[in-house]
């Protein structure tokens, strides 16, 4: 019987030693796949991209300037009625909101104060009447007196001192009928005063127009001296708009441009307006200067009311069928773009990258701009011009999309 011992050599069967090469078969396939697709990985990344640019096309369209300004609509006049005397309201004939006509009554005041005044003034004037024909008798009286004692003195049958005296009397005499006559021209000044007092507890509108505000309670004491009691402003069909502009903005406006309005009783409706008068009392603040403009519009179905609140825009320039790009277009240069004056080229978006054109740029909205191409034909309409380049940006950038750089000015 043989004997095995650790001087034999170690036998390792067929079946071991070919699951050994095929895992080593296995793991140098799996090394030399992983090392492909580094060096794919690597020469990608290193691989410069093409630049990307957000673009916008040439196109045919109308510009306008336009001016901003926030005002407060109102009639074209106000005009305040107060009460001409002194009394108690007694009748209100209108309310507020009515229309009415020029001289139509609005309201009544109690007439017994006047009524009382009137009556006294007439017992004045006739009670001047009385002294006025008393005093006239006295003059005639004093005259023959001293006329007959002229004639006494002439046959020595009175004395001097009688004829002064009975002259003396006939000076007073005329004396108080010039105070009578007087006194009857001040009471039938009194008595006008209280005739027309009478005519004026009636409070009548100034003008044709709209009954902007009335009083709601009748008793009060009323006067000249107290608060209007009405304010009857002009018709509804034609009103004002009271805004105010920039100082950098007042200078392009004139009487007759056109503008167009808004107000937040009727979103999305645009009302026409003009512009009527350019103040030049500035109101100064802290922060800026503002001039008042005020403009006109009219409201024939009457659905705009005084004291609406008006974003008003105001045409100031306008090109039609223009040649425009946006604005960011004018503004966008390449990075390593030589220097070139501001607004004055755009970039075309080529298959083999950007192309200069040099423009002139003309009136802009803020957003499109005119321009003339130099030479014209370098920009027919639907060319396509960058606005700014698209950009990754960060890792953290990249799970959210590309960006857009749009380049120096």
């Amino acid at each position: 019987m043989q004997v095995d011992t650790l001087e034999q050599s170690l036998v390792i069967p067929p079946e071991v030693r070919r699951g050994v090469r095929r895992r080593r078969r296995t793991t140098l396939a799996v090394a030399g796949v992983l090392a492909a697709a580094a060096t794919a990985y690597a020469f990608a990344r290193n691989r410069p991209v093409p630049t990307q640019y957000r673009a916008t096309t040439v196109e045919r369209r109308t510009i306008v300037r336009v001016v901003e300004a926030t005002g407060h609509l109102d009639v074209k006049t106000r005009v305040d009625v107060s009460a001409p005397e002194e009394g108690r309201l007694v009748e209100l004939l209108v309310k507020s909101g009515d229309a009415v006509k020029a001289n139509q009554p609005l309201a009544r005041l109690d007439p017994r104060a006047s009524a009382i005044a009137l009556r006294g003034a007439q017992a004045s004037v006739a009670a001047a009447g009385s002294r006025i024909g008393e005093a006239e008798a006295a003059l005639a009286a004093a005259t023959e007196a001293r006329t007959r004692t002229e004639r006494l003195l002439q046959k020595e049958l009175a004395s001097p001192a009688e004829l002064e005296a009975a002259r003396s009397n006939e000076a007073k005499a005329r004396a108080m009928l010039a105070t009578a006559r007087a006194e009857r021209s001040a009471t039938s000044a009194s008595l006008k005063s209280a005739e027309l007092s009478q005519t004026l507890t009636t409070l009548v509108s100034p003008i044709d127009g709209v009954v902007l505000q009335a009083p709601t309670t009748l008793g009060p004491a009323v006067g000249p001296d107290h608060r209007s009691l009405f304010v009857v402003g002009s018709a509804l069909d034609t009103l004002r708009i009271d805004a105010d502009v920039a100082e950098s903005e007042v200078g392009e406006l004139k009487p007759g441009q056109l503008a167009h309005f808004t107000v937040p009783a009727y979103p999305g409706k645009t009302f026409d307006a003009r512009v009527e008068r350019i103040g030049i009392d500035a109101q100064r603040t802290s922060a800026a200067v503002r001039y008042p403009v005020v403009l006109s519009a009219q409201n024939p179905e009457r659905t705009l009311l005084p004291g609406m609140t008006a974003t008003v825009t105001m045409e100031v320039s306008r090109v039609e069928n223009a040649l425009a790009v946006r604005e960011a277009a004018l503004r966008f240069r390449p990075e390593n773009a030589p220097d070139a004056p501001a607004r004055r080229q755009v970039w075309l978006v080529t298959s083999h990258g950007l192309e200069s054109v040099a423009v002139k740029a003309g009136l802009s909205d803020g957003a499109f701009t005119a321009i003339e191409p130099e030479p014209p034909a370098q920009l027919p309409v639907g060319t396509r011009v960058a606005l700014g380049v698209l950009t990754a940006g960060s890792d953290a950038q990249k799970s959210q999309g590309p960006g857009i750089k749009l380049g120096g000015r």
